[in-house]
């Protein structure tokens, strides 16, 4: 005999076959804002190449290789994720602060359309 739980979850199973399935479109681009986690390379070209040191870091990042959206970049399709400085779409800078007011729109950037 089937139970209740047994039995809604084989209907849910039926009823999820039965869906289409959803399907992801090419995304266009990848934005990236942030701290040294996601610097690829900003701070770098600021300082002249020198923040962060090198060694123990590379290529101008706070990491020994790819910050973790650059990884995402590759995996999205999109290639390599590069400085904003260098007219790329990685808008992080290491040791960013969010600062002592709410609002701030002196330095504000327009995003590439």
């Amino acid at each position: 005999m089937v139970s209740r739980p047994g039995l809604a979850l084989a209907g849910s199973l039926m009823l999820s076959l039965l869906s289409p399935g959803a399907m992801a479109g090419p995304y266009p681009a990848l934005y990236a804002f942030g701290d040294s986690l996601s610097d690829a390379g900003n701070d770098y070209i600021l300082s002249s190449g020198t923040i962060p040191a090198s060694p123990p870091y590379s290529d101008g990042r706070f990491s020994n290789g790819p910050v973790w959206v650059q990884d995402l970049s590759q995996a999205l399709g999109l290639g390599t994720l590069t400085p904003s400085l260098h007219g790329g779409t990685d808008f992080a800078y290491g040791d960013a602060q969010t600062g002592t007011t709410p609002v701030h729109t002196a330095d504000q950037l327009d995003l590439p359309t």
